[in-house]
């Protein structure tokens, strides 16, 4: 127990009134002997705690008048207030008692020294039981300390702010670009987004006819064309001048090139020799990629050649994470000594597109009321194939087989979110494939398939070719008139012509139609639609214009 730093010195005067026990209270005080005085010191150690009581009964009166004096010894019991006794208390009469109480100042900073003060102290109570092993509680606790009175209640502590997730931003996606005039609007009915602002120009311009001049242009927005016209540029100047006419002989262009399935690597190159078309086969195997590889590059032979000039050639792929549908290929022509003579830099492109319609070749109540069968036939057609893309490309982001851009998924879940079933009266894919020559020429397919769309249907044979029903193939330039492009397919009857209306130089193509006459005034035989490259499918143009300019130099051999 502690003291609380004060000093307390009790005594009680309690005449004839306290006696031991055994002893009777009757009696006169005249005929009894002075009055014993108990005392008690009490031991405090220097924090101010209890530590130890020792009392002594001693008379009143002259010291040599008083008997012996009996000690009693009192410690706080640690198990819970409880007092230790030993001693004997065999002192009988009464007790005279006198209390005097003194507080002390606060103690010093300083430890305290031990104490002594005498305090005045109860009758002692009985001597426990000699079996039990548990303290005797005295007969009255000691003084209480002074009530601290207990401190002012803290201001209420205001909970931690709430933590909030930051919002993330809106998504800002571009806006399709719409044209409003049917009649002179070059993009009608419109694009995805906007066109490409610069196109990439890659072949020579054809002045030919100075008031009808034309360019040719690459089929995507990055830099691999520029690439390849800086290389044509940089060949040796003994070469320069005939490796551009050898670039002008190229008519067409097929590269199957699944990096990721298999090894091996199949180009397809038509020449025009004499008016002749020649078809030059070459080969590749890839190695085995480390998933820390970007680039690939496969060196190309011609198999099996004798006795006559052979090729080869070098194939980079410019996708990003190991992926092959945007490839620079040089191309290389070896003479009869295994010197090479002419190099020619071709860029080859594949992927899925997207296809715009007009709003009465959408709407099914509208083309319904079309009087030209053609039209309407070919605008249910359309309309259809559209409906197919979109779900096939929401299953196959669900099962993350082709992950969509967070724009063309919010913008094709609002199209055809009620729709979950695909017509088998329309196209199940839409291919866009260009290739360009740098100082050639450059062409565009458009290719409406019954088939998953994959680099093997481009790579075309008669196995494949059926699938096809509708197919759009023309020069991919730019021109100031319309330029007339070649229909193929099963559904290429509903057609009478077709032609290439505008190109942005960029992969952005707008096609008119016309139909057959159905009245002397038919309004409804011609319509335009846009095709693009389905933004998913291009690479990143920073990546692959890095990836592009680490390819294997060109050393004349």
């Amino acid at each position: 127990m502690g003291l609380n730093n004060s000093l307390t010195v009790i005594s009680v005067a309690l005449s004839g009134a306290l006696f031991i026990s055994g002893c009777s209270s009757k009696g006169s005080s005249k005929s009894e002997p002075s009055a014993p005085t108990r005392v008690a010191k009490a031991n405090i150690d220097q924090n101010g705690d209890l530590r130890e009581v020792t009392t002594e009964v001693v008379p009143e009166g002259p010291v040599s008048a008083s008997p012996p004096s009996a000690r009693e010894t009192f410690r706080p019991d640690p198990r819970g207030g409880a007092a230790s006794v030993k001693g004997d208390a065999r002192t009988s009469g009464p007790i005279v008692v006198h209390t005097v109480t003194t507080f002390t100042s606060p103690a010093p900073p300083a430890p305290r020294q031990s104490e002594s003060a005498v305090i005045p102290l109860p009758p002692p109570p009985p001597p426990p039981p000699p079996p039990s092993r548990e303290a005797v509680r005295p007969s009255a606790q000691p003084p209480k300390p002074p009530i601290i009175p207990p401190p002012p209640p803290r201001p209420p502590v205001p909970p931690p702010p709430a933590t909030t997730t930051a919002t993330p931003p809106a998504l800002t996606c571009p806006k399709p670009f719409v044209s409003t005039d049917k009649e002179n609007a070059f993009w009608y009915p419109g694009l995805p987004q906007a066109p490409v602002k610069s196109p990439r120009w890659i072949g020579m311009e054809d002045t030919s006819d100075p008031k009808l001049p034309f360019r040719y242009t690459d089929g995507r927005g990055d830099e691999i064309s520029f690439e390849a016209l800086k290389r044509a540029n940089a060949l040796d100047a003994r070469i320069q001048t005939s490796s551009r006419a050898f670039s002008m002989r190229i008519r067409d262009v097929k590269i199957f090139a699944p990096i990721r399935t298999a090894h091996k690597v199949m180009v397809q190159v038509s020449l025009e020799n004499n008016g002749r078309i020649e078809t030059i086969t070459l080969e590749g195997k890839t190695k085995k990629l480390a998933d820390n590889v970007k680039r690939v590059d496969v060196e190309l032979r011609q198999p099996e050649v004798k006795n006559r000039a052979a090729f080869g050639g070098l194939l980079t792929c410019g996708d990003l994470l190991q992926g092959c549908k945007h490839i620079l290929l040089r191309l290389d022509s070896i003479n009869a000594q295994g010197k090479v003579d002419n190099v020619a830099y071709i860029v080859h492109r594949w992927g899925l597109a997207e296809l715009t319609l007009s709003p009465f070749d959408k709407n099914r109540e509208s083309f319904n009321r079309f009087k030209n069968r053609p039209h309407q036939a070919l605008a249910d057609y359309f309309s259809s194939t559209n409906a197919n893309l979109c779900v096939r490309a929401l299953k196959e982001n669900k099962a993350g087989t082709k992950k969509l851009e967070d724009c063309a998924f919010k913008r094709l879940s609002t199209e055809c979110a009620l729709d979950d079933e695909l017509s088998i009266n329309a196209a199940l894919s839409l291919g866009f494939r260009s290739w360009a020559v740098a100082y050639g020429q450059a062409e565009f397919i458009v290719t409406f398939s019954s088939a998953p769309y994959s680099g093997l249907l481009e790579y075309a044979s008669p196995e494949v070719t059926k699938n096809f029903q509708l197919v759009f193939r023309g020069p991919l330039i730019q021109a100031k008139y319309d330029i007339p492009i070649t229909v193929e397919g099963s559904q290429a009857k509903l057609l009478k012509f077709a032609y290439l209306h505008n190109n942005d130089g960029g992969g952005n193509l707008n096609l008119g139609l016309a139909f057959e006459l159905t009245g002397s005034n038919d309004t409804e035989a011609l319509t335009r639609i846009s095709v693009s490259p389905r933004q998913t499918e291009t690479v990143n143009t920073v990546e692959v214009e890095a990836s592009i300019k680490q390819m294997k130099p060109f050393v004349l051999k």
